[in-house]
C-alpha cells in the first residue's frame, strides 16, 4: 500500500499487545494462546470500553456457539459513527492471522489492537512516489464508519496522486 498506515507506534515498533509476526496484527503466543495448544478468541468485557474516533471500529471474532459477556457494573459505549464489529469464525485460519490481522482492530487479552483509523487526526500526505492510499475501513462497517479528517488537519494529495475513502 502507497499511504503508510495512520497508527499509534509503541517504543518497541510495535503494538504492545502485538508480536512482530504478521505485520503487524499477527498471533501472540503470550496473549492468543493457551500453552501453545490452543488458540484463543478474546470475547467480553471486564473494564469500561469506549469505542471511538480515531479508530471508530473495533473487532471480535466468536462462534455461533459462544458469547461475548458484559461483566456486571461495565459499561461498554459505542460513539456515533463508531461500530463493534463480531465475526464468526469457524476454525483457526492461519494465513489471515499471520497477514490480515493487521487490517483489523481485533479483540486481545487486554485491549484492542490499535491497527486501522479511520480519522485522520495529522496531517499526512500523498507526494512523491506515495502515489495511492486506501482507506481501510473493513467492508462491513463502511456504511456505518465514515472516513474523518479533523478539520484542523491538512491531507495533500499531490497531481498524479489519488486517495481513495
Amino acid at each position: 500500500m502507497a499511504l503508510e498506515k495512520i497508527t499509534k507506534v509503541g517504543s518497541n515498533g510495535l503494538d504492545d499487545d502485538v508480536s512482530a509476526g504478521g505485520g503487524g496484527g499477527g498471533l501472540n503466543t503470550t496473549q492468543d494462546t493457551i500453552d501453545k495448544l490452543l488458540f484463543v478468541h478474546h470475547g467480553g468485557f471486564t473494564a469500561d470500553t469506549t469505542i471511538s474516533s480515531p479508530q471508530k471500529f473495533v473487532e471480535i471474532f466468536t462462534h455461533s456457539d459462544a458469547t461475548i459477556d458484559i461483566d456486571n457494573g461495565v459499561t461498554v459505549t459505542i460513539d456515533d459513527d463508531c461500530m463493534l464489529l463480531t465475526t464468526t469464525k469457524t476454525d483457526f485460519d492461519v494465513n489471515f492471522m499471520a497477514q490480515g490481522a493487521s487490517g483489523t482492530n481485533l479483540q486481545r487479552a487486554t485491549k484492542f489492537d490499535d491497527n486501522v483509523r479511520t480519522s485522520v487526526t495529522e496531517n499526512i500526505s500523498l507526494t512523491g512516489v506515495k502515489k495511492v492510499g486506501y482507506s481501510q475501513i473493513p467492508t462491513g462497517a463502511q456504511v456505518d464508519v465514515p472516513f474523518d479528517i479533523d478539520n484542523s488537519v491538512i491531507v495533500t494529495v499531490d497531481d498524479g496522486a489519488v486517495l481513495v475513502i
